[in-house]
């Protein structure tokens, strides 16, 4: 039994993964087109929430040309594909693989501080902080990158939620800043009492799945159009200032460099 497996991004424009009726978001999209090809059912890898972007979620559907359904998937907007694979059996995709998430934040906390809380936070029961209630959380690390304009918090690991990344990355983020005292945050990380704090979706991308085999590169041009379109909101935004491009540079230096 054939089966298509297909990496994909999408941008902000969605109002999350899941259907919902009347309401214009991934799943939705794409079952228009594939129950058109006789598709019966889509699986993917992650579900993020409202405006919250992805560059490398996982789709799995049962169906025999994988070209044909990554070209039709690929021509929704917003959405554009990356790879496929044919295999031939159906392959669980939910906590199975590793995945990192990007949580980008406008604070600028003290290195030590960040470090030392992030430290506290991995030798507790993070698990805690998952909105699924008794679900065991799998993370690997968190890493973090504190540039001239802000935080960038990575983490990796293979069973957590978009919504564990929100809560967690602010509650970190306000113990770094002092925001948060420290018989408040041993309260928090051990259980007593919740976090009030959730950063927003749109700070949130969905940024690498990790994959344990080869897939096939798919020649998306929505690729080129996307970049075109980054380009023109950042001198929108800054206008023709050197500074962005150091910044550009550094975000590349951080993350693209070490793929």
């Amino acid at each position: 039994m054939p089966y298509c497996l297909i990496k994909i991004g999408y941008d902000s424009s969605f109002h999350g993964v899941q259907y919902q009726l009347g309401i214009r978001t991934v799943m939705g999209e794409i079952n228009k087109i594939t129950s058109r090809m006789g598709i019966r059912k889509v699986y993917f890898s992650s579900r993020t929430d409202s405006f919250v972007r992805s560059s490398t979620n996982l789709i799995e559907a049962e169906f025999g040309n994988c070209m044909a359904l990554a070209s039709a998937i690929n021509s929704i907007d917003g959405i554009y594909v990356l790879s496929y694979a044919n295999v031939d059996e159906y392959v669980p995709l939910r906590g199975r693989f590793v995945k990192e998430y990007l949580y980008f934040s406008t604070s600028i906390p003290e290195t030590d501080a960040l470090a030392e809380t992030i430290s506290e936070f991995m030798k507790s029961d993070y698990s805690k902080f998952s909105k699924d209630k008794g679900k065991k959380v799998y993370l690997d690390k968190i890493d973090f990158y504190i540039l001239n304009f802000g935080t960038i918090l990575s983490f990796k690991g293979k069973a957590f939620s978009w919504n564990f990344v929100r809560i967690s990355s602010e509650c970190i983020l306000k113990r770094a800043l002092g925001e948060i005292n420290k018989e408040e945050w041993d309260k928090i990380i051990e259980g007593e009492i919740n976090c009030k704090y959730k950063g927003k979706g749109k700070n949130l991308i969905l940024y690498k799945s990790i994959l344990p085999f080869d897939m096939i590169n798919f020649p998306s041009d929505k690729l080129d159009e996307l970049e075109f379109e980054l380009i023109k909101q950042l001198i929108w935004i800054r206008g023709m200032d050197s500074r962005i491009i150091n910044k550009i540079s550094q975000i590349a230096d951080v993350f693209f460099d070490k793929k």
